[in-house]
């Protein structure tokens, strides 16, 4: 059985096919596969949504989720919804911490100013992040830094 198959620009957007792939005339049976082909392949890109999120907020901290969502051809809400669900915490909550783990590792691994590092990792000030690193770690950044100075003693003197 043959059926003649219309596609709009809409169809075209919503399956990813550029116009024109799709013959004019399709077996029921192979317009079927290519739909559930299409559907799959969707599904999956949107399984992988909140991982990508993840990696991007991890690497940026301050990336704007309106630009990232936009990018990606979801909504704002959509992707805040399918990283909740994911993670168990929303998007703010994931990115903080991000943040903190962020200047964490710049404290331990850089001789930077606290205030310094502050900016660098997106914080108001250097209050705030002390604020987040502590809650991250249980430790301030001044204790952080005072025990990798003795490290660094402790390795020299070796």
């Amino acid at each position: 059985v043959l059926v003649e198959a219309r596609f709009s620009r809409q169809d075209d957007q919503l399956t990813g096919r550029p116009l024109g792939e799709f013959p004019e005339e399709i077996e029921v049976e192979d317009a079927a596969a290519l739909l559930i082909e299409d559907l799959a392949a969707n599904a999956r890109a949107e399984a992988e949504l909140p991982d990508i999120l993840a990696r991007d907020l991890s690497a940026d901290p301050s990336l704007a989720i309106a630009r990232w969502s936009q990018e990606h051809g979801v909504s704002r809400a959509t992707a805040w919804r399918q990283f909740t669900s994911a993670y168990g915490v929303d998007v703010a909550a994931y990115r903080a911490e991000a943040r903190a783990r962020h200047a964490w590792r710049l404290i331990a691994s850089t001789r930077d100013a606290l205030a310094h590092i502050a900016a660098a990792a997106g914080f108001s000030d250097q209050p705030h992040m002390s604020r987040a690193v502590k809650a991250l770690t249980g430790r301030t950044p001044g204790d952080w830094r005072r025990a990798t100075s003795i490290q660094d003693r402790t390795v020299t003197a070796l």
